[in-house]
């Protein structure tokens, strides 16, 4: 049986380069208030953030964003990031000649970076 990189299998690769760049980063984690998830929270300086995660094409970057922007209103916040991967990550085996680490922080991808100066940078971890 053959296994399928998931938006979750991302978060602790994820997770981790964001605490090596100095920033208090919890997983995913339920909101009780509206049963909801979160990818990734980060704070940084008193500022949180939110990540959304996705795996696809560019189409899902607006639907993404408004979910990020959803989730940092309930979270009293005007940040967030939303890091869209290519769909053909998930072609890739969990195990073998591939590291998974190097796979996620090197991905060229498509975040999208907005707060309060809205700015947009393609770029990659």
């Amino acid at each position: 049986m053959q296994t399928q990189i998931q938006e979750s299998t991302l978060y602790p690769d994820i997770i981790q380069y964001f605490k090596t760049q100095g920033f208090d980063t919890i997983g995913e984690t339920k909101l009780k208030a509206t049963n909801t998830r979160p990818d990734i929270i980060f704070e940084y300086a008193g500022h949180r953030f939110v990540v959304e995660v996705k795996l696809d094409d560019k189409k899902v970057a607006l639907e993404a964003t408004a979910q990020a922007a959803r989730y940092a209103g309930l979270l009293k916040t005007d940040n967030f990031i939303v890091l869209v991967y290519p769909k053909s990550i998930k072609q890739n085996t969990l195990f073998g000649d591939k590291d998974l680490t190097h796979l996620v922080l090197h991905t060229p991808l498509l975040p999208d970076i907005l707060g309060k100066n809205n700015h947009h940078k393609a770029c990659n971890l």
